[in-house]
């Protein structure tokens, strides 16, 4: 896509969110800035403001010439001690287990931000409610967890005291959203996974699939889960390496070293077993769910997981710290 097609995109979400009465700053592409992006200053509880950052990614114009990469992002105000670290990364862990969009990122140890990749239709700009749904979910997403991670950040509420909150139930009120059209989103994951020749078996659920892919580093399960009404695709890939109790705080840090700098998808490890995946999704709102789209979910989790599996089992296997091992697979 054009710059001058991302500034026009950009402009459509400003005169949306502007319509609102939030402030926005648009930023034009430079030399020392690599992407045209819009900066808005969103609404939240109390006196609080978000500084929501919304970019156009670039994405293979072959792969998907009808399609646009919108990425959000927010910084969170965690005031994160050092001696939290820890704790922090467990929280995040289990937060982006159950998020139904994004995942919260910790940058060099220090900022936690909320990011979200959304597709969108090159063929037309996408109406003002849409923008606005969107920015209602990923705006109550921050809203929700927010403060927990603050407190574990500062040090003012403990991590399990938090994690225990959470698993009372905190609701998410997500926007309304339009029922699915069209062909059902699993039947046209099932249609791309035979034209791949890939074996799949659905799961007892019915509402999800299971693959089995090979990389250079091993063969990994891959499932494919899908949300009609939200019109969301999933897809976890699996490392085949578990993480032992005792190595699990070297691989939440090692998890969290691989996310930074992340655009599409992230790793997240249930701290209960010690799985490690690799998790990506698109919301497609009316469009339909076509290959190309499908293969931009699943190539990163495949290639990106079979990149990084040397450094999984070597943190789980205890021979490489957290660092060592994001050296070796990053080098």
């Amino acid at each position: 896509m054009s710059d001058g097609q991302d500034t026009a995109l950009l402009r459509t979400i400003e005169e949306a969110l502007g319509g609102l009465g939030w402030p926005t700053e648009l930023y034009e592409r430079s030399a020392q800035l690599p992407v045209t992006m819009l900066v808005v200053s969103a609404p939240g509880s109390g006196e609080r403001t978000w500084a929501v950052t919304y970019a156009c990614v670039p994405a293979d114009e072959d792969e998907l010439p009808n399609t646009r990469l919108l990425q959000l992002y927010a910084p969170l105000d965690a005031a994160l001690q050092p001696e939290r670290l820890h704790d922090v990364r467990e929280l995040l862990l289990a937060i982006n287990l159950s998020l139904p969009l994004g995942h919260f990122t910790l940058k060099d140890g220090v900022e936690v931000g909320l990011r979200h990749m959304q597709a969108l239709p090159s063929g037309r700009e996408p109406a003002s409610n849409e923008l606005t749904e969107l920015s209602a979910l990923f705006l109550s997403l921050l809203e929700l967890y927010a403060g927990h991670i603050e407190t574990v950040a500062s040090g003012t509420a403990t991590l399990d005291t938090v994690l225990e909150s959470l698993a009372g139930g905190a609701a998410i009120e997500l926007p309304q959203v339009r029922g699915a059209t069209g062909e059902p989103m699993l039947e046209a994951v099932k249609r791309f996974l035979t034209e791949q020749e890939w074996h799949y078996e659905p799961l007892v659920s019915g509402a999800a699939l299971r693959a089995v892919v090979y990389g250079d580093n091993g063969s990994f399960n891959c499932f494919f889960q899908t949300r009609e009404e939200e019109r969301q695709l999933i897809c976890y890939a699996t490392s085949p390496t578990a993480t032992p109790a005792h190595r699990r705080a070297q691989m939440a840090e090692f998890v969290t070293r691989a996310n930074y700098g992340l655009f599409v998808g992230n790793f997240e490890m249930d701290y209960s077993d010690g799985e490690v995946r690799f998790k990506t999704s698109v919301a497609i709102e009316d469009q339909q769910l076509t290959p190309a789209l499908i293969r931009q979910v699943i190539s990163p989790a495949v290639i990106l997981l079979d990149q990084y599996q040397p450094g999984i089992q070597a943190v789980a296997e205890g021979s490489s710290d957290a660092l060592e091992a994001i050296e070796m697979v990053e080098e």
